[in-house]
Formats: C-alpha cells, sequence, structure tokens
C-alpha cells in the first residue's frame, strides 16, 4: 500500500510540478499594464457591441478590459515550451513582420515535416464568429488556438503535458493569477488568454484608413491616393454593392440582428467558406470544408481569409500555389476553373440553374472590363487593371501593427 501511496504521489507531482523558487521567467515584459484594448473600428461581436475585446470562456477574472488575459495570451503565444521538441511557437508560422503569416505555400512543423496547407493571416479575427481555419472546422477562438498545440506536425504537444510545463514554468503562475485572480493553470484559461491576444491583433492604420476616415465614402477618390490607387479601388469595389467584384466576396456586410447589410467598406475578410475554381474537382485534391461536413456541395471550399496587409502575407490560397499577387489576379481573370460547385459570384450556378445576378451561364459574356461585370467563368483582367487592383491591395498594409511593440515577441 505504501509503494503504492509513494508512486500516485511522485506520479501528482509529475503532472503539476511547482516552479523552482528564486528562478527568473524567461520572458520580459514591461512595467504597467499593456493596453491591448480594440480601436473604435472593430465593431465587436453581436449586434451594436462595444469596441471591447470580447468575453472568453472562462470564469470572469478581476479583468474587464481584458488586458492581463491579453498580455498572458502574448507570452503563451510567443512560447515554444508548447511544442513537444520545444521549438516550435505560434508565432514560428504567425509572424508579426508578415503581418501574423508565413512566407511558405506550407509552413513547417516542429520536427520539420510540412503542414497541411499555407497559414493564415490572423489579423482582425475578433470581427468575426467563425467558423475558423481555411475549412471552418473550427467554431470558436478558444477553439482555435488549441489546435495547432496538439496537431501531430505543427506543434506535437498533448494539453497534460502543456499544463505541467506551465504550472513549473517561472513566471506563469504570476501571469495567471492577474489574468484570472488566482494562479490556477488550466485549459480554458491557456484558451482564453491565447483567444484575448489573437483577439487584440487589429489592423487599422493603412493608407486605405486614413483615406476612408477623410472623405468617408469608399467610392470618392481618396485624396493621398496616386491615379493608379483610386482606379485600382473602383475596380475592387465596383460600382454598387450588388455588383459583382473583389469587395462581393472579400469585404463582409454590416451585421444586423435580422439580416445583413450593406457592405462594411473596413472589413476586408469573410466568414464563408466558398468555392474559387482552383481545381475542377475531377480528381482527389484537397476537399476543404467538405471534409469537415462530409457534404459533396461543401467540397473544395475555403474561407477567403482577410485581405489586409495581403502584400504581405504572400504566398497565396489554402495551398500557397501563388506566389505574387499578379499570379493570383491572373488566376480570376482567366484561370478559374469549372467545377460543379463554383461559387455563383464567379460564373458558377445557383440552385435554380442561375448564375450571378439572375443570368445563366449560357448567357455569355456582358459589360466590361471596367465594373468588374462577371462573364460566364471569372472576371477579365487587362494587364493595367491588374496593376491597379495591386497598387490598391497594396495600401491596405498597416505598417504599424508588423511593428508594434504590444505583439512583439516577449523572450527575446
Amino acid at each position: 500500500m505504501r509503494s503504492i501511496a509513494v508512486r500516485s504521489l511522485i506520479a501528482l507531482l509529475t503532472l503539476a510540478p511547482m516552479p523552482v523558487l528564486g528562478q527568473e521567467p524567461r520572458f520580459h515584459l514591461p512595467d504597467g499594464t499593456i493596453d491591448y484594448r480594440l480601436p473604435k473600428r472593430v465593431f465587436g461581436r453581436g449586434c451594436g457591441g462595444p469596441a471591447s475585446l470580447p468575453e472568453g470562456n472562462a470564469p470572469q477574472p478581476p479583468d474587464p478590459s481584458g488586458n492581463e488575459r491579453a498580455t498572458l495570451g502574448r507570452v503563451l503565444f510567443h512560447d515554444p515550451l508548447l511544442s513537444k521538441n520545444r521549438t516550435t511557437s505560434c508565432a514560428t508560422c504567425h509572424r508579426q513582420s508578415l503581418a501574423f503569416a508565413d512566407d511558405r505555400a506550407r509552413s513547417r512543423g516542429f520536427d520539420g515535416r510540412s503542414t497541411a496547407r499555407n497559414s493564415m493571416a490572423i489579423v482582425d479575427l475578433a470581427e468575426h464568429d467563425g467558423p475558423f481555419f481555411w475549412d471552418g472546422r473550427s467554431p470558436s477562438l478558444e477553439d482555435m488556438v488549441l489546435r495547432p498545440i496538439q496537431d501531430p506536425i505543427e506543434m506535437g504537444l498533448d494539453l497534460d503535458t502543456m499544463l505541467a510545463r506551465l504550472r513549473s514554468e517561472p513566471g506563469y503562475a504570476e501571469l495567471f493569477r492577474r489574468a484570472f485572480g488566482d494562479p490556477t493553470i488550466d485549459t480554458p484559461r491557456v484558451a482564453a488568454a491565447l483567444a484575448m491576444f489573437v483577439r487584440a491583433i487589429a489592423s487599422v492604420d493603412s493608407r486605405y484608413d486614413r483615406g476612408l476616415a477623410v472623405t468617408g465614402d469608399v467610392r470618392a477618390a481618396f485624396p493621398d491616393f496616386s491615379d493608379a490607387e483610386n482606379r485600382g479601388k473602383r475596380l475592387f469595389f465596383g460600382q454598387s454593392d450588388e455588383q459583382a467584384s473583389c469587395a462581393s466576396c472579400h469585404v463582409r456586410r454590416m451585421r444586423t440582428c435580422t439580416n445583413a447589410g450593406p457592405l462594411r467598406p473596413d472589413a476586408f475578410g469573410s466568414d464563408e467558406c466558398t468555392n474559387n475554381g482552383l481545381d475542377d474537382g475531377r480528381r482527389p485534391l484537397d476537399l476543404g470544408q467538405g471534409a469537415v461536413t462530409k457534404r459533396s456541395a461543401d467540397a473544395g471550399k475555403f474561407r477567403a481569409p482577410s485581405l489586409r496587409n495581403i502584400a504581405l502575407t504572400a504566398p497565396y490560397m489554402h495551398d500557397g500555389r501563388f506566389a505574387t499577387l499578379d499570379e493570383v489576379l491572373r488566376f480570376y481573370s482567366h484561370g478559374v476553373k469549372e467545377h460543379p460547385r463554383l461559387d455563383v459570384r464567379l460564373g458558377g450556378t445557383s440552385a435554380d440553374g442561375s448564375g450571378w445576378a439572375g443570368r445563366r451561364p449560357d448567357d455569355g459574356p456582358t459589360a466590361t472590363t471596367a465594373s468588374m461585370t462577371t462573364s460566364t467563368i471569372g472576371f477579365p483582367l487587362t494587364s493595367r487593371d491588374r496593376a491597379d487592383l495591386i497598387a490598391f491591395l497594396e495600401t491596405l498594409t498597416d505598417h504599424e501593427l508588423v511593428h508594434d511593440p504590444r505583439f512583439a515577441d516577449p523572450f527575446r
């Protein structure tokens, strides 16, 4: 009996070791509270929600603004302790200098193997209710942030081992106490802190934002834009909210309590998964959302990531197949495949057999390139159109974000 008790005690200590007294934390944070509150542009969740960090799933802490939880999340986000061999952190594949994306077609996991897909930029996720990931497999940010840790290729660490490491690591108990009122370290709190930090990553200070603040109208010429940038902006948004354009897929609509409203000209991401005709579906390929829902109607559907900072987040698409923005635009101009689930805005057919704006696919081309009206498949673009669109997309780069010390690696 005594040996059993001893073994049980040893097992308990292994699961929850105590930090070494007097040992300094590996991370370095400034004195005082760091302000992670979201800027006024960000609407928040729900109908008319405040511009503040939404609450996580953990018990309510004495931290109403979420600043201490976001600070804890920042340390966790950059800590390679959360990977199996202590070499890889969340920031390894979501680099601040690249607008929290990666520059590889497929990222490398903790042991050097390639991930299945390109790393999405994790910017402005506070504006989204989910689902998250390319295939929409994660219903919430609290769920999303734990998956890479456990993924056998990405970070390869089971959650029990993660908790044991954090409990024995100097400095973490105090960070959890500040964030949650006591030093208890558990999985829901790790998820809440990481999700809070990710929610705080908001892009609000690009040249586009400054131009929109001056005019208040996305279809007015921005005074600090070049002629090419203003032409690209007109191409991107089209002539109206109802027209087939880049914005019809890549700009979210104002959320109301009952239905979708007009386009939000500052929200460049999407909550929906769509099929953009990257492949024709005739051979075994990445099924995207279809692999999650097991529905043939969802085959080849993927989320459209935010276009903010798009000039920094190459390569593009879920598999990183395009190295440049020009390659992306050439694809949408004349490379879209006739997948049976192709989105109607790209020339696919809806349930009633019609295409965009009620046209049937066999009605042939309509209108002009300048208005971005779709032909049967894709959007025809001239070389000047492509150059103008790229000039506009580059105005979405937020240089303040990629240098903001609030998001920097605290282990350096």
